[in-house]
């Protein structure tokens, strides 16, 4: 702690608040406040500290409180904002009739529409922390954007902000994340390590473990312990992690219940007792990784390059089967005439994505093309040569990275990018590829599921040997039947969300070993572990008997009480006799599947499969959009689109472009009219905001033409804050009007005028504004023959362009520019003054005030006085009208020309 801040810590411990001196008092309530303007510190003292003498803002302004001074205003020093914002929560506490409490308004009402987002943002976690409110939640949301929607701008945010954020906010898990995140964007310019907050666990890394790139562990045994972090040994073996500092991994026991998190520092070797049974760990993005002493080393056949991940490990161990298609559309993707082009390989997780990748690389030696496996940007060089194709993996690419990337490329160049379904990720990539890189050929393919049995059940062994990790190569597979898939598929979910059902897991891994060996399936055993497994809740046995009976698995009671008991022999039941379900996606996957196909599923009738369809989209949130995605990728019926239209838009709002994509394709016009209407009118969310906007895109390129269906998608991206998005939306909806307009002025003009009007706005919050002035003065001179009300409105929307404009231009340096920008903004609100007297004085005064500003800043001292007394003769009448909005103003101004004279 330096030597003010010593100081003032303890005059603040020393002093009532009611004897601390004026500026002292006064920037405890600025406290809370990201910047300090003029206007805010006469607010601020005249709301909450009436009686402090107006001094005490000069001596704020250039006392030794502050830390940085513009022109438009001045931040506190962050090493003194704890002890302010200690003394403010004290305040806090005082009875409601305190001024005290008008601080939140008075902030509110000086930055709500002239701050950045981020930065207000900022204002209301430390309102949190100072109300004893949670601040998860909008630190929450500043991570989504960062890590999710790929909006890096926020990395530069958050390495200004971090230093002046509460401490409470700082350690929240959400925090953290977010320092994590932004040091990945940051690279060199990365924030110093910060402590991770107490009860953290690696699965907490989830959600964002996409956007942290990779951290290859080696663990081996070491007596008794596990070593986790060390050198590669003779019988160790590995496992990839989000790349955070340090790196996590949760502790589990047998049964797959969490233990603790287990925090491995670079560079580090941390050494773990592991529970009887062996080492059971999670990584953040949910693989688990179990080690029992004596397992050997996977020895896979010797690889002349590393390869960048496990997607691609077993790439040489099993054949794609099953994908003869997506090998030729890959194949026809790489013998295509583009010169850059980058192509999205995803799909669940089994699917055949690296054995895929594999075949298209030798496809590509050849043709005599080379293949790299770049760990970043830089191990590709400028001079790179051409006919270059390079496989990388999403989760270790942030968009921007990947962009970076791709510019290094020399034609003809191809890119394949293998990831699970992640369409958040690749709208960012899109995004980045296509503002960064010019000419590249952005495509994605899916890889939907097998249908053939045999294939199936070999994705389903690939996926099971990807999460337990196997020391040896299962017999080759020659026959299955659609419960081997399911079972399978049953055994790898498990092991890859482990819960409490661990146990059952074990079961089922310790037969499912035996089966490959012998070829004994126990069908009736089979069937019960599928019909369980998608019952929506643990149930008391006598449910589980009669669910037997009802969906027609057993024919009797007696036949029920059998199986079950077969059942329990070998997955006893939990406490109070509830029968314990294992309830992966993929039981589900598979099941609606078949379901749909109108195919037996274990004796079911049509509409017992259909009533069960019904169940799993009324299900859990995860099962039901698994449902949904299977449904609509494998089996697209009229009917069955018209009920997810109809009674589940919500689903479709939640799920990914491919899907919305093949829904789009398939659906009857009817269909998507309603989904339409019923998108419309959905919540505003912020977890919904996204998958509403993607919908409508989807649906204007398919429904019938309509006049607002861009403006409506625009508006929808705005409410979401993508306004890039919005932007975007609206150009094509002003290039559309412009050619109607062009064909029937009559009809088209006020449409285009008002589109152009909502563009120039989107186009201003984008920071775009420039193009939001050109954009404005096409709108007034579009609308100059409808008549002075429509007229007007542009003309407002040209004014707050240009003044935006201007103050953009000052703080560049253009002061001379900004002068005259402001200046042509004054000169149209005189105009519509004139037009409708009085009504724009408030704007006017503004406009002058700002424009005295930049005056003063060129040295015309004289021009910036009679701006301000021509604000003053404006701000008088609606002062005394309004003292309680205007009055501040009207003070501030008259100090300001106090100062000139």
């Amino acid at each position: 702690m330096g030597v003010i801040a010593t100081r003032l810590a303890r005059t603040l411990a020393e002093h009532d608040f009611p004897d601390l001196p004026g500026h002292l008092r006064l920037a405890v309530m600025l406290s809370c406040a990201t910047r300090v303007e003029p206007e805010l510190i006469r607010a601020m003292r005249l709301a909450t500290l009436p009686l402090v003498d107006v001094s005490a803002e000069s001596d704020l302004w250039f006392g030794d409180w502050v830390g940085s001074r513009s022109a438009a205003g001045v931040a506190l020093r962050p090493d003194l904002l704890p002890a302010l914002r200690g003394a403010l929560r004290s305040r806090l506490a005082a009875p409601a009739s305190d001024p005290v409490h008008r601080v939140w308004d008075v902030l509110a009402e000086a930055h709500d529409h002239c701050l950045s987002p981020a930065l207000r943002l900022e204002e209301r976690v430390v309102r949190c922390v100072l109300t004893d409110q949670d601040p998860e939640p909008e630190l929450r949301a500043a991570l989504y954007s960062l890590a999710v929607e790929g909006r890096t701008g926020l990395a530069d945010w958050v390495y200004g902000a971090w230093q002046r954020l509460p401490e409470a906010a700082r350690d929240k898990v959400s925090g953290w994340l977010l320092h994590a995140v932004a040091n990945r964007e940051l690279a060199e310019d990365a924030l110093p390590p910060s402590d991770p907050p107490a009860g953290i666990r690696a699965e907490h890394v989830r959600p964002v473990a996409d956007a942290l790139g990779r951290r290859r562990l080696w663990l081996s045994w070491q007596g008794e312990s596990v070593d986790i972090g060390g050198a590669r040994t003779a019988d160790g073996t590995c496992l990839d992690v989000p790349d955070t500092e340090p790196a996590l991994i949760d502790l589990l026991d047998r049964r797959g219940r969490y233990l603790r998190t287990v925090r491995v520092p670079a560079g580090q070797v941390v050494s773990v007792r592991p529970p009887a049974g062996g080492f059971r760990g999670r990584s953040g993005d949910g693989l688990v990784l179990a080690m029992r002493r004596g397992d050997l080393v996977d020895r896979a056949p010797h690889r002349h390059s590393p390869l960048p991940s496990r997607l691609l490990a077993d790439a040489e161990r099993f054949p794609p089967a099953g994908r003869d298609g997506a090998q030729a559309q890959l194949a026809a993707w790489f013998m295509g005439d583009e010169e850059v082009a980058v192509r999205l390989l995803h799909g669940p997780p089994g699917t055949g994505k690296g054995q895929l990748a594999h075949v298209l690389t030798t496809i590509a030696g050849n043709h005599a093309w080379e293949v790299r496996r770049p760990a970043r940007p830089s191990s590709v060089p400028f001079d790179a040569p051409a006919r270059l194709l390079v496989v990388v993996d999403a989760p270790a690419w942030p968009p921007g990275r990947l962009a970076r990337l791709v510019a290094r490329l020399r034609p003809p160049a191809r890119v394949l990018v293998l990831a699970r379904e992640n369409h958040a990720w690749w709208e960012a990539a899109c995004h980045f590829l296509s503002t960064e890189v010019e000419g590249v050929v952005l495509t994605e393919q899916l890889l939907p599921p097998i249908s053939d049995p045999l294939a199936a059940y070999a994705a389903a062994v690939r996926e099971f040997a990807a999460r337990v990790d196997p020391r040896s190569v299962p017999a080759p597979v020659r026959e299955a039947r659609s419960l081997d898939v399911v079972h399978m598929a049953a055994v790898a979910a498990a092991l890859g969300g482990v819960d409490a059902r661990g146990e059952l897991a074990d079961h089922l891994l310790d037969r499912e070993v035996a089966a490959w060996r012998a070829g004994v399936e126990d069908e009736a055993a089979l069937a019960m572990v599928l019909l369980i497994a998608t019952l929506a809740h643990p149930l008391p046995r006598h449910s589980a008997l009669s669910a037997l009976v009802r969906l027609e698995v057993a024919p009797d009671a007696a036949r029920a009480e059998e199986l079950l008991a077969r059942y329990e022999d070998r997955y006893p039941p939990a406490e109070h006799g509830v029968v314990e379900p294992l309830r992966p996606l993929c039981l589900a996957d598979a099941l609606v599947e078949r379901a749909l196909a109108g195919r037996a599923v274990l004796g079911l009738s049509e509409g017992v499969a259909w009533a069960l369809f019904r169940r799993l989209l009324a299900g859990d949130g995860d099962v039901a959009a698994c449902a949904l995605r299977t449904a609509v990728m494998t089996w697209p019926d009229g009917d069955l689109l018209d009920l997810l239209a109809a009674e589940h838009p919500e689903l479709l709002v939640r799920t990914s472009g491919a899907v919305l994509a093949e829904f789009a394709r398939h659906a009857r016009i009817g269909a998507l009219q309603a989904l339409w209407q019923r998108v419309l009118t959905l919540d505003r969310d912020e977890d919904s905001a996204l998958g509403v906007a993607l919908v409508l895109e989807r649906l204007v390129d398919v429904l019938p033409p309509a006049d607002d269906g861009q403006s409506a998608l625009a508006e929808r991206y705005a409410a979401a804050g993508l306004v890039r998005r919005a932007v975007r939306a609206m150009e094509r909806t002003a290039e559309t009007l412009r050619t109607r307009a062009a064909g029937d002025p009559v009809a088209w003009r006020q449409g285009l005028a008002d589109a152009l009007s909502l563009h120039s706005r989107l186009l201003l919050a984008a920071g775009r504004h420039d193009q939001a002035i050109t954009v404005a003065k096409e709108a007034i001179a579009v609308s100059d023959e409808l008549g002075r009300h429509a007229l007007t409105g542009h003309q407002q929307v040209l004014a707050s362009a240009l003044l935006e404009h201007g103050a953009r231009l000052s703080r560049r340096g253009g002061d001379r520019e900004a002068v005259d920008a402001t200046a042509e903004a004054i000169h149209i609100y005189r105009v519509l003054n004139g037009l409708d007297p009085h009504r724009y004085d408030a704007q006017l005064a503004a406009a002058l005030r700002r424009h005295a500003d930049l005056l003063v800043t060129g040295g015309d001292t004289s021009g910036a006085a009679r701006a301000l007394r021509e604000a003053l003769s404006l701000l008088r009448p609606l002062a005394e009208r309004l003292p309680a909005v205007y009055r501040a103003h009207e003070e501030a101004t008259l100090a300001g020309l106090r100062a000139l004279d």
